[in-house]
């Protein structure tokens, strides 16, 4: 909601808008769903996934919910009784429909995204991780934590250590790489283990 509002203020004020820089998203789908998401109207649209050449044709697509997440918008919509997420930027010829629909009213946002880092929510489990960050890293951890279980639970002059409940998701671990050098995974064992595989592959292309 914020991101929006900050849309609202820079698209009515010229003036204002010449000194407030933000990161660019693409909102253009955001009125139709919105509207779809008020009035309960399922959607066609098409879909191109990255792991597909050939885009696919989807119609009466509940819309459930909508989700930012690195820039991204994506829509969390429930089809044939199974619930799936869909990036806004890989929709194309969005249409509302006709056919409305109700609700399931056991559907929860917070519930269906609980532990998870980003916008994946897959099968994996929530884990108990700790993070050793050094002490100028640390600083902004403080100030923008990783995920909304984050706990300093030691702090020194040379680093501290962060206790998180998340599941270890492909999207995790990349934010914990693009940290680099400043963080490093104390447990588990597991994800300690996946970040010297994918560290050791990243130094071979290097050498």
């Amino acid at each position: 909601m914020d991101s929006i509002a900050v849309h609202h203020v820079v698209t009515d004020s010229r003036e204002a808008a010449q000194y407030i820089m933000v990161e660019a998203t693409d909102s253009r789908m955001l009125p139709a769903l919105l509207e779809a998401l008020k009035e309960q109207r399922t959607l066609k649209f098409t879909y191109a996934p990255y792991w597909s050449e050939t885009p696919y044709d989807y119609s009466g697509v509940q819309p459930y919910a909508l989700k930012m997440f690195e820039r991204r918008w994506y829509l969390i919509a429930r089809r044939d009784g199974d619930y799936r997420i869909f990036a806004l930027d890989r929709m194309s010829k969005v249409e509302l429909q006709e056919e409305t629909y109700k609700r399931d009213p056991k559907f929860d946002l917070k519930e269906m995204f609980e532990g998870a880092y980003g916008i994946i929510v897959d099968d994996t489990p929530t884990e108990s991780i700790r993070l050793k960050v050094d002490a100028y890293q640390a600083n902004y951890l403080r100030s923008l934590p990783l995920h909304s279980s984050q706990h300093e639970l030691k702090r020194t002059e040379e680093y501290s250590i962060f206790s998180l409940r998340v599941r270890p998701t492909y999207d995790f671990k990349q934010k914990l790489l693009s940290l680099g050098s400043t963080v490093e995974v104390l447990q588990p064992e597991s994800l300690r283990a996946d970040m010297r595989g994918e560290i050791q592959e990243m130094v071979k292309k290097y050498r």
